[in-house]
């Protein structure tokens, strides 16, 4: 009996552990009739649409705005949900976003500085500077809704690997104001500095970049300007930072760069006409060899992929949006070019020779498997053989987050909008008139 009860017990505590530690399901935001909430991988509504905006699901949580203020400039009362709807933290904290019209596309880039990242969000408060100036000020909360770092910072942004840039505060640099004449705006655009701080609120470099940028996989590509020149013109130097926050590479001037999936991309942009080309470096800031320089045997494994067109060691690579995946969207053109093609670290050539899928009219990155292409002015989406697996037949597309990807066909009197899976089934649709005469309940 002992026995039996022993195993009840340790069948029941597994249960506990397992349920416990479920992940939790990935939601998707919708709208419907003006407001919004969440339908998982299925099309299921998981959580009706109630909310006046929310951002999508971000560090298992996501913001949902239950009232604004209107004006000049517009408020928001916010609060976090889970994916069970339960409220994380407080429910009633406040945004002032500044004077604009609330649309869509403003709300997702205004609201997403606010979403959870590595367990802290952002947050504002009002004060008043030490010149009389009423201020946004940022700091931040962690998932209880307590205060972990606070509002000191005139910006921030989001957590990744514990660490955070912030920007310093109006009132360290009010001086500069009366020394050189500039408005507010002027400061905040052009002077207030960055710094890297952890999870705990700690300093981990002074106030000495220009940008705010993130860090990802225990590196950060940041910048720097240096001193002006006798016309008062700064140049800017790139610094990579490791996982201490450490500079262990500068970069010579002459592009831009940025860090995704491993790869420090040197971006040349209008340079690429003059003969200069992009770069691509490793996360320690060497310089990745060509594909020429490879062993034989390396070359062998590499050009045995699918995908693989051939080696084109000497292609001029203007601009590029970034790795994922293991391939580069680039172009030898400029950022409206209609010439975008897939690249490895080598700039190899990926594509489909045989169904002309290599260069395309637009491209984005992969994501979960599949990489959104444009064809012949419509969207579609191949795998990493190039192989066409949703045919192109949408007006605008997004990357594949997980199963789901939101599509849009437009016509002249409507617009939809979809969320697609993987065989280009659509799970969930919204349809938006721009004839009212043509809606379901009208005659």
């Amino acid at each position: 009996m002992r026995t039996f009860h022993s195993f009840l017990c340790i069948i029941l505590l597994s249960s506990l552990l397992c349920g416990c530690s479920e992940k939790a399901p990935k939601l998707y935001l919708i709208e419907e009739n003006g407001l919004y909430g969440f339908i998982d991988s299925l099309g299921n509504k998981v959580i009706d649409p109630k909310y006046l905006f929310a951002t999508p699901f971000s560090d298992d949580v996501a913001l949902v705005v239950t009232d604004t203020i209107g004006g000049f400039n517009i408020t928001v009362n916010y609060h976090y949900i889970n994916c069970r709807e339960k409220v994380i933290g407080k429910n009633n904290y406040m945004a002032r976003l500044g004077g604009l019209s609330f649309k869509y596309g403003d709300k997702i880039s205004l609201l997403s500085r606010f979403s959870y990242s590595g367990g802290r969000a952002l947050f504002q408060s009002r004060d008043t500077s030490t010149k009389g100036l009423i201020l946004e000020k940022y700091g931040y909360i962690d998932k209880k809704g307590c205060v972990v770092i606070p509002c000191e910072y005139n910006d921030g942004g989001l957590f990744h690997d514990g660490k955070a840039m912030v920007q310093e505060s109006i009132d360290h640099s009010l001086e500069r104001i009366t020394n050189t004449g500039e408005s507010l705006d002027i400061l905040q655009k052009n002077y207030l500095k960055w710094q890297v701080i952890d999870d705990g609120g700690n300093a981990m470099t002074d106030f000495i970049f220009d940008k705010k940028s993130a860090f990802d996989k225990g590196r950060c590509v940041a910048e720097i300007s240096t001193s002006s020149d006798i016309k008062g013109f700064q140049s800017i130097i790139y610094v990579l930072l490791n996982e201490n926050a450490d500079i262990i590479c500068t970069f010579s001037t002459g592009g831009a760069r940025k860090y995704s999936d491993g790869v420090i991309i040197e971006e040349v942009g209008p340079l690429a006409m003059l003969g200069s080309s992009s770069e691509f470096y490793d996360r320690d800031g060497n310089k990745i060899r060509s594909f020429s320089d490879l062993y034989p045997s390396e070359q062998k494994i590499i050009s045995q992929s699918p995908a693989f067109l051939t080696s084109l060691p000497e292609i001029i690579i203007s601009f590029a949006k970034g790795f994922s995946e293991g391939l580069c969207v680039c172009t030898t053109g400029d950022k409206d070019s209609r010439n975008w093609f897939f690249v490895d670290v080598y700039k190899n050539l990926y594509g489909n020779a045989t169904n002309d899928l290599f260069a395309f009219e637009d491209a984005l990155l992969f994501s979960s498997g599949l990489a959104a292409i444009k064809k012949d002015g419509k969207w579609g989406y191949v795998d990493h053989n190039f192989d066409l697996i949703i045919p192109c037949q949408y007006d605008s597309a997004s990357s594949f987050n997980g199963d789901l990807a939101m599509v849009e066909n437009n016509m002249p009197d409507l617009t939809i909008r979809s969320y697609i899976n993987k065989t280009g089934k659509p799970v969930w649709q919204q349809v938006q008139y721009h004839n009212p005469a043509y809606e379901p309940n009208q005659k």
